[in-house]
């Protein structure tokens, strides 16, 4: 195992530094070398039994790891309870983290200490795959393996809460930005992944690729300016992000398969729209029936369902009944486009927004 020339005071002055920095950032960070310290709460362990009991000790929760470079070699892993803590955060203390150890090193024979970024889920299991290959008994070594210890790659969940977590922030901003031109490029840098993996994520999630999440969603918002506004189509193109009337018009047309004016005609007489996004709550599957039902249930809005022909319907939502006798009701659209199927019947995978429609029967869609 190598060894690196810190003396005794180095290592305090460090645990010192460390401690400070968790009580100022409410990050709770310490630091496992590969010459057998482990730097935690103003405490210096040395015992390898001790160690390890330590780091089980702390397996609960979600950790990040930033590997640490002394003097051109890999000295260890500073480990971030990062469990309360957003993935901006954790990116930004990379930089402080360095600092601090760098300021905090009395003796000055050792070259420059780098913290590299932290290890992706990826990554992790391909040193847990190498791990394997050349397994060791060394005590300390087990901390890479399989068991539950902190920085084990293998731990259940870890990359998971890191994907959903930045899927999460992805779809939030998504949404808080729908007015203006979005690329993969940004969406990605803003939840700092790359644009490959954040596409990846979509994909493997949705079932529905980032581009075609993004686009029907906004033909959506486009639909209920379409009917509720007197707004033009150029304004409507320029509400939902596209600086070009035409391009919007043919992507409309795509998903709706009429066009932007003839889809205002059309539906002039909808009383009512709402407006369901998709979001990671959604279980690929579930169908229309129980994300509406969620949906209405979470923003208190009365509705009712009842069976026709053994399939059940929404046949009220928020006072408004469907009625034979007035010939009107609701019906629902699927990224902008009507099934044929019941709600019951459609499965979320490859949905990025759902419509309820109140509606003269003679006018549907």
């Amino acid at each position: 195992m190598p060894t690196y020339p810190l003396e005794p005071q180095d290592y305090s002055q460090l645990a010192e530094a460390l401690h400070l920095f968790s009580e100022m950032t409410q990050i709770q960070t310490y630091f496992y070398t590969f010459d057998n310290h482990l730097l935690k709460s103003e405490e210096i362990q040395t015992d390898p039994v001790a160690i390890k009991h330590a780091l089980q000790v702390d397996s609960q929760g979600r950790q990040s790891l930033f590997p640490v470079i002394i003097d051109h070699k890999f000295w260890g892993y500073l480990i971030c309870d990062t469990t309360h803590t957003s993935q901006r955060r954790v990116f930004l203390a990379q930089s402080y983290l360095e600092k601090t150890l760098n300021d905090a090193i009395i003796t000055k024979r050792h070259g420059h200490i780098t913290v590299l970024n932290p290890l992706d889920n990826h990554q992790l299991s391909q040193i847990n795959f190498i791990n394997n290959l050349v397994r060791t008994t060394d005590p300390i070594s087990t901390s890479l393996t399989t068991d539950k210890t902190v920085i084990s790659p293998a731990k259940p969940n870890f990359g998971d809460y890191e994907a959903t977590h930045s899927l999460r922030a992805a779809i939030q901003y998504i949404d808080k930005n729908s007015q203006k031109p979005l690329t993969l490029t940004e969406v990605a840098q803003h939840v700092f992944l790359s644009p490959a993996y954040l596409s990846r994520l979509f994909k493997k999630t949705f079932k529905i690729n980032f581009v075609d999440y993004i686009n029907n969603q906004k033909m959506a918002l486009a639909c209920d300016q379409l009917i509720f506004t007197t707004n033009t189509i150029r304004q409507i193109a320029h509400q939902v992000g596209f600086n070009q009337t035409s391009y919007f018009s043919k992507l409309f047309k795509a998903r709706t398969s009429v066009t932007p004016t003839q889809y205002k005609r059309q539906n002039a007489n909808i009383k009512k729209s709402y407006t369901i996004k998709r979001n990671l709550d959604w279980g690929n599957k579930q169908t229309i029936l129980d994300v509406s039902s969620q949906f209405f249930k979470d923003n208190r809005i009365p509705f009712s369902a009842q069976t026709i022909n053994g399939y059940p319907y929404i046949d009220e939502i928020g006072g408004l009944r469907n009625s034979a006798v007035n010939h009107q009701g609701w019906v629902y659209t699927v990224n902008c486009r009507q099934p044929a199927l019941p709600v019951s019947q459609i499965e979320l995978d490859g949905i990025s927004v759902i419509q309820w429609l109140f509606t003269p029967y003679d006018d549907l869609l």
